[in-house]
């Protein structure tokens, strides 16, 4: 990255930087019920999830890994052993988040993307931490850019949230412990810029200079993050009710739940990760 466009990375302004720590705890939890409320639709087109439920906001379970109503997937539960490890190492240890991944893949967990699960099972074959991403990358033998990373990557934006140098150097390092492409390091660096810009108040006038810090480096996702305008989804009176009988029709909501460890973890490193908010 030049300096030029260093300098051009959206930084919040002096009166602008105590954000709401509430705005800290809300990036997981509301990383968690997306997860939870999306789950069902996995691998469904715009079209099919249309036809299924209308539009999705209610937590209904089902789907290709038949999930329990506000039942998450790896996405949360890899991006919160990454939060931990931001806790407990007070910084980024790749070789703990590595530590804590092959722990979660030990246990089982019940969805593994391809690329990951790739990269797993060539450390447990012996092949060190930081050689395992190429490694599945040349077993796999096609573009591994993936979601796997992006998915679990904003506990980066909240820990370096003052320092754009370190949120770009580790959003890169992160990325790279499981997707040896270059495209999903990027994009993840991506969307942590949006994350701290979301949370600055300043998302929209801040998607050109986020565009242009990474248009030299990876033009792909500089041109997606140029794309200002994005049609909200058109509401359909045609819903579905969760199985559980839940939701504001019934006087109930939804609660996301782990599917291997209490809800109480995702409340804790939110929590938690209040202690990086300026």
């Amino acid at each position: 990255m030049t300096p030029d466009a260093r300098s051009a990375t959206p930084r919040p302004p002096a009166d602008d930087r105590l954000v709401p720590r509430d705005r800290f705890r809300g990036v997981l939890l509301g990383l968690a019920v997306g997860d939870a409320l999306g789950a069902p639709a996995e691998f469904l087109t715009p079209v099919q999830v249309h036809d299924r439920w209308g539009v999705l906001d209610e937590m209904v379970g089902g789907g290709c890994h038949d999930v329990r109503p506000g039942e998450v997937t790896d996405a949360t539960e890899m991006m919160l052993m990454l939060a931990e490890s931001l806790v407990a190492a007070a910084e980024f240890d790749p070789e703990d988040v590595v530590k804590r991944y092959r722990a979660w893949f030990a246990a089982g967990p019940s969805d593994v993307g391809l690329t990951t699960r790739t990269v797993m099972l060539a450390l447990a074959a012996g092949t060190p931490w930081d050689l395992a991403s190429r490694r599945a990358y040349e077993v796999l033998g096609f573009p591994t850019a993936g979601n796997g990373s992006l998915m679990r990557c904003a506990p980066v934006a909240l820990r370096f949230f003052l320092d754009a140098e370190q949120r770009h150097r580790v959003s890169l390092r992160e990325s790279m412990l499981t997707h040896y492409e270059h495209l999903a390091g990027w994009s993840c660096v991506a969307f942590n810029e949006l994350v701290v810009a979301a949370m600055a108040g300043r998302l929209s006038e801040s998607l050109p200079a986020i565009a242009a810090t990474l248009d030299d480096e990876a033009p792909r996702v500089a041109a997606a993050c140029a794309r200002r305008s994005v049609p909200s989804p058109t509401r359909s009176t045609r819903r579905r009710s969760c199985s559980t009988r839940c939701g504001p029709r019934y006087g109930r909501s939804c609660t996301p739940r782990l599917s291997r460890a209490p809800w109480s973890r995702s409340s804790t490193a939110a929590a938690t990760a209040t202690r990086w908010a300026p």
